[in-house]
């Protein structure tokens, strides 16, 4: 057993708390998707349009926990 194995690190940043507003926003369409009119529950799978407006619409939604 000389061979050598090579050895990995990984290292996870969340650069200005990237996870968290992804996580907000996941659950905003999920939770709001007929109210706005979302193509998707999924936030994976919609458009562009759709995506450039979700900060907005969050920031203006009274019924969303910020």
């Amino acid at each position: 057993m000389s061979k050598k194995q090579p050895k990995f690190c990984y290292i996870d940043l969340d650069i200005d708390a990237y996870r968290s507003k992804l996580a907000l926003a996941a659950a905003f369409v999920d939770a709001t998707d007929t109210r706005y009119g979302f193509s998707c529950k999924d936030l994976r799978f919609l458009g562009g349009s759709e995506i450039s407006r979700i900060g907005d619409l969050i920031a203006s939604d009274h019924g969303a926990c910020l």
